[in-house]
């Protein structure tokens, strides 16, 4: 099966870091994903760095990653259009949280 080419896409918050949507959420500072579409690269943040939600007590786990709340974050694609040519699976490229990069293969 051949792959498309992809383009690179940035999510990074929109909401303030005070905005209780928040609560059930981590927040990360900025991701960076090779995806072939703005979509895949959301689908691609969930997976890999989400839901890492919080909950108290007995309230039940967040079912979405925030990735997927346009409220929280924005998506937008990187550089001019240019493609890269790709045979691999969509990939975080690069990953922050609290000012740090995180390796996202260590993400719990």
């Amino acid at each position: 099966m051949q792959r498309q080419d992809m383009h690179l896409w940035k999510i990074e918050p929109v909401a303030d870091p005070t905005d209780p949507r928040w609560l059930d959420h981590s927040r990360w500072d900025e991701v960076i994903v090779e995806a072939e579409s703005s979509g895949t690269a959301v689908a691609t943040a969930a997976r890999d760095l989400g839901p890492g939600g919080r909950h108290v007590g007995n309230e039940s786990s967040p079912e979405r990653s925030g990735f997927e709340d346009v409220k929280l974050y924005r998506v937008t694609r990187i550089g001019n259009g240019e493609r890269i040519p790709s045979a691999s699976a969509p990939r975080i490229v690069r990953a922050v949280r609290n000012g740090v990069a995180v390796d996202p293969g260590s993400v719990d």
